[in-house]
């Protein structure tokens, strides 16, 4: 209930109904990642004071509120925490990780402030966000697609290689001719994938000076990653990972 020395004592010319008492905090820029096991975390804080701390407001509060909202990776929004008087302005992104939920981690670049962010703050602020995200997005997608290459490549011969033992335990010269029609069979397949994914690869156009293109196979990963599925609740690796180059 709002009395009539609410209008006195206030220093704000507007009576605020959810009587918040915040102090102005600088401005800064948050990363956060919605982690498929603890939820909503801030990973890097860029700010103006020393070793980028931030005054008067949670971070991990300003990670959950960030994370609440239901947003289409590659669009900014603009918010309003009613509680705590900070607006933001939201760039949301995901990555490729194979060892993900749904192969996909969600991440949100934000400038949060205690004024709301003009037009000018936004365009800035947008503009910038799809220039240094777009490097990082190229790199991860072509890092997904050289993993999904290697992966399908090591199951083929997995499933090659347990066919021809089969039949060559088995005695039978019959089946043992019959094999042949399977590995012809798993070839065309693997060249049907290849071509696929290569295509995909050409799609994607880089500058070297952004990508190396990650068109060198790595079994040895391709394996660990099959392994990393039966294993329940696996932690996920450093998004840094994700985007080497």
């Amino acid at each position: 209930m709002i009395s009539f020395e609410d209008f006195l004592l206030r220093p704000s010319k507007v009576v605020d109904p959810f009587n918040r008492f915040v102090g102005k905090i600088d401005p800064f820029l948050m990363l956060v990642e919605f982690c498929q096991v603890i939820g909503p975390k801030p990973l890097a804080i860029v700010s103006s004071q020393p070793d980028d701390k931030v005054k008067s407001v949670n971070v991990n509060e300003m990670a959950i509120w960030l994370m609440s909202s239901d947003t289409v990776p590659g669009t900014m929004i603009v918010l309003e925490n009613n509680q705590t008087g900070v607006y933001a302005a939201a760039y949301y992104f995901n990555l490729y990780d194979m060892r993900a939920r749904a192969f996909q981690r969600n991440l949100c670049v934000a400038y949060l402030s205690s004024e709301k962010p003009t037009k000018e703050t936004l365009s800035l602020f947008s503009t910038s966000m799809k220039k240094l995200v777009s490097p990082v997005l190229i790199c991860n997608r072509r890092l997904f697609i050289r993993h999904v290459t290697d992966i399908v490549k090591f199951s083929d011969n997995v499933d090659e290689t347990t066919l021809q033992q089969y039949y060559t335990f088995n005695g039978d010269s019959q089946k043992l001719t019959d094999s042949s029609r399977f590995n012809v069979v798993f070839e065309q397949t693997r060249l049907l994938k290849s071509k696929f994914l290569t295509k995909k690869f050409q799609e994607m156009a880089f500058d070297d000076d952004i990508c190396c293109g990650h068109n060198v196979e790595n079994m040895h990963e391709a394996e660990d990653i099959i392994c990393s599925f039966r294993v329940p609740s696996i932690p996920l690796s450093p998004v840094e990972t994700l985007t080497p180059c």
